[in-house]
């Protein structure tokens, strides 16, 4: 059974692929300010925060960024 927040890990794993490395250590909010200003990136985050619930998705956001 996939997981509730695989379209998170999903999200965060192709916005880390468009940050160069080394990553800085504010990448949490790199990854977020990206997904922001990526209108189809907004967009899939404004749809996961209405399935899940805001704080779900930037739990998860910050979670899946350390894993990453």
């Amino acid at each position: 059974m996939p997981l509730k927040t695989q379209p998170v890990y999903d999200l965060v794993r192709e916005v880390l692929a468009t940050l160069p490395e080394p990553y800085s250590e504010d990448i949490t909010e790199d990854v977020c300010i990206v997904i922001e200003h990526r209108p189809d990136w907004a967009s899939r985050y404004y749809d996961l925060v209405e399935e899940l619930g805001r704080d779900v998705v930037n739990n998860w956001i910050g979670r899946y960024t350390k894993e990453i």
